[in-house]
């Protein structure tokens, strides 16, 4: 369960001690009510450095990755990294990659204007796989969405446009001369 929805759970549990008690005890409830508030609203004010690192990738704790597949988002979409599905089988770029996602920091969005996004498949020597979605954002945020959580690692973008050979699309418009 991701981290904001830990402190909305327990932020709910307070208000509905404090609605069942607030009669009787009217200091406790008092104190009730501020901490339920508090935790309601903690995620939009904690600093990321206080929550510390958090792996993403906790998933392929003790399994070994034997390629990364990066694909399209959404197949003929603007904003994707590639447009066609890259192998990295290096493993020096797998395990540089592997290393950021291991030190991200927790998400809390702030709606950027997204600038290209990704489909991140890691495939291990046993089989299994693991998908991530991964955005880069106008203020030049990534964003990594897992199953349920979101986490931020900005030189992650940096490395995937290195390995994919990104460039900017750049748009022109010609206007007609009458």
């Amino acid at each position: 369960m991701s981290f904001d929805k830990w402190f909305f759970l327990l932020g709910i549990l307070f208000l509905i001690v404090f609605f069942l008690i607030r009669r009787k005890e009217k200091k406790i409830s008092k104190v009730l009510f501020a901490f339920a508030i508090i935790i309601l609203f903690a995620p939009l004010y904690l600093p990321r450095q206080i929550l510390g690192k958090w792996d993403s990738v906790k998933t392929l704790k003790g399994k070994v990755v034997r390629s990364i597949l990066l694909q399209p988002s959404q197949p003929e979409w603007q904003v994707n990294l590639t447009d066609s599905s890259i192998n990295v089988f290096n493993k020096y770029e797998i395990y540089h990659i592997i290393d950021l996602l291991q030190k991200t920091e927790i998400y809390y969005p702030n709606h950027p204007t997204r600038i290209w996004e990704t489909k991140m498949i890691f495939i291990t020597t046993d089989g299994d796989s693991l998908t991530l979605k991964i955005e880069k954002t106008e203020n030049n945020g990534t964003v990594i969405y897992s199953r349920d959580k979101k986490f931020r690692k900005d030189e992650l973008a940096k490395f995937l446009e290195k390995i994919t050979n990104f460039t900017s699309p750049h748009f022109s418009y010609e206007f007609e001369k009458k």
